[in-house]
């Protein structure tokens, strides 16, 4: 009993820390997508963004990634039409990452 309240106790603490921004890495994207192809879909769902890379290989996933900066409500209740193929995933590395102005 002690165990899963400690646990429950870790979960909520762990949520209440969480940063205003997210970090998103895109994959699966074909070889003609730019960031700013990423960026103008993300826009136009009305997604807060603040910093996007350039495809670049990523060590950790093995592929070609973007990364993006978005604000995490944004992530949690906007829906952007993404292309069907992209996978999106949070860098979960990034506990807190670094806001910049808006693009």
């Amino acid at each position: 009993r002690d165990t899963s309240k400690n646990l429950r106790t870790q979960t909520l603490t762990k949520h209440s820390k969480m940063s205003e921004w997210v970090v998103l890495d895109i994959t699966a994207f074909t070889k003609t997508t730019k960031s700013d192809k990423i960026l103008k879909i993300l826009k136009t769902a009305g997604m807060a963004c603040c910093k996007i890379t350039d495809s670049y290989q990523n060590e950790f996933r093995n592929k070609p990634t973007i990364s993006i900066t978005v604000k995490r409500a944004d992530h949690e209740s906007k829906s952007p039409e993404y292309p069907g193929s992209w996978i999106i995933e949070e860098d979960y590395a990034q506990t807190n990452p670094e806001a910049g102005p808006l693009l």
